[in-house]
């Protein structure tokens, strides 16, 4: 058959109706289909035709009589089929691809397979227990038999996408995130002694490879991930710098070999140090930039937007107050929070954003900085110092430190702090917190810290 024939667009209209079916899914200009007999070409010199060649009378005729194979790779304009060994290993993939959920879906004994057509690199085949790889290969799509088990599962067409796009199971997301990167960066470079260690671009890129759907809001200093339905997801540095711990783990163990072939016997040195993972960090912050665009299903009327930084503001100004010696938690001012929003009837922040955007405004509005050492019922919370909800009818409370520091403490003196009876007739009131010592807690006004009121107050409780 002549090698020089344009292919048409599409394919005959008179084609047999599983042949028609196969290219009217596959493609007809974009797709190689050879004609098989069980597992064999009809013809050997079959394999090597080209995608115009195909098209000519002769393989249609075959086609037609004959099963049906797709070539996958660049003969078929960079097709590809990811094949799982279970159909619901590939339903939980397509959840995590919601891209993909349309795309072309075949079944036959030999697995589930899911077509895409690759924009860009992509690597050679692969076989994992959890799914194959097939880039370079024919795959049987369609048998001529009564009880046939190949079947077409959708009337979807081959998806174009990225490779670095797909989101891959766990066990197999980090073999290709390596694969992706060692294609674009040097994996090893050189240490101030010569030595060998891993290429920090290679670490990050690495990273966002693996974490497609990852990306950094410069405008706000956040990472965030985008969610299915146009939601979004903060990612917290310290959640970014326990991947970058992952995957500096996975390097450590895989590039064992390329620093032996590449330095004989040196060995490979990989910092995975709280310094090292924040500078990576900082790296990922320049290499993950995207820009920002907030879907429209998911954008909130700029009118209630406003709405909701009106009601906030207005509970901080109005809710909030002073207060030497007093404790708030933040969950406790969010409780106040949406008390407020409900009895006012205004539109008020998600639980996130209120926390995010408290401390800010507190420290805007009151000079309180946020800690992270509030005791309540034992336990270190989120709060400030000083400060409390307007209209609480609090009891003062004693603040002293846990610590020998107490001995030095002169307004306590005479009070035996170290008495096993005090923990047990002092009410919550009379909180033990840490504080920077007993000798710079904040006196209340108007309380008596004489020591024999004090030994009073103790009494009155008790």
């Amino acid at each position: 058959m002549p090698a020089d024939v344009t292919a048409p667009p599409s394919p005959p209209a008179n084609l047999e109706q599983l042949l028609q079916t196969t290219y009217n899914l596959f493609g007809f200009a974009k797709t190689l289909l050879l004609p098989l007999n069980g597992v064999k070409f009809i013809e050997d010199n079959l394999s090597g035709l080209t995608l115009d060649q195909t098209h000519q009378a002769a393989n249609l005729w075959l086609l037609a009589c004959y099963d049906i194979a797709a070539r996958c790779g660049v003969h078929s304009h960079n097709l590809a089929a990811i094949r799982f060994h279970d159909e619901t290993a590939r339903a939980d993939f397509l959840v995590r691809n919601p891209d993909l959920q349309g795309t072309l879906l075949t079944s036959s004994p030999n697995g589930f397979f899911v077509w895409v057509r690759i924009e860009g690199w992509y690597p050679e085949n692969h076989e994992h227990p959890i799914c194959d790889w097939i880039s370079d290969k024919f795959v049987a799509v369609a048998i001529r038999q009564a009880d046939s088990k190949y079947r077409f599962d959708n009337q979807g067409h081959p998806t174009v996408v990225s490779f670095r796009q797909i989101v891959w199971p766990a066990d197999l997301a980090m073999h290709w995130a390596w694969k992706i990167t060692a294609s674009e960066y040097e994996i090893l470079a050189e240490d101030k002694h010569g030595g060998p260690v891993v290429n920090d671009d290679f670490v990050a890129s690495m990273f966002i490879n693996m974490h497609a759907n990852i990306s950094f809001n410069p405008v706000i200093g956040t990472f965030y991930e985008r969610l299915a339905g146009g939601r979004i997801r903060t990612h917290y540095v310290e959640e970014v710098q326990k991947s970058m711990h992952q995957v500096l783990t996975y390097i450590r163990k895989t590039a064992k070999h390329v620093a032996a072939k590449a330095n004989g016997k040196v060995k490979l040195y990989v910092d995975s140090g709280p310094g090292h993972l924040k500078a990576l960090t900082e790296l990922l912050k320049i290499l993950a930039v995207k820009p920002f665009e907030v879907p429209e299903t998911a954008k909130v009327p700029a009118e209630e937007v406003d709405e909701q930084a009106t009601c906030f503001e207005e509970y901080v100004l109005t809710q909030l107050e002073e207060a030497p010696g007093e404790t708030l938690t933040v969950a406790e001012a969010l409780a106040g929070y949406i008390e407020f929003c409900n009895n006012e009837g205004g539109a008020r922040y998600s639980t996130r954003q209120f926390r995010d955007k408290l401390g800010d405004a507190v420290k805007r509005e009151f000079g309180i900085g946020k800690n992270h050492d509030t005791l309540r019922n034992g336990q270190a919370k989120r709060g400030f110092r000083n400060l409390r909800l307007k209209g609480q009818d609090i009891e003062p409370r004693i603040e002293v430190c846990r610590t020998d520091r107490t001995l030095r403490t002169p307004f306590l003196t005479g009070v035996d702090w170290f008495d096993p009876g005090l923990s047990r007739n002092v009410e919550p009131k009379l909180e033990v917190i840490r504080t920077l010592g007993t000798d710079q807690a904040p006196c209340l006004p108007g309380v008596d810290w004489s020591a024999s009121a004090l030994v009073g107050e103790m009494a009155t409780a008790a």
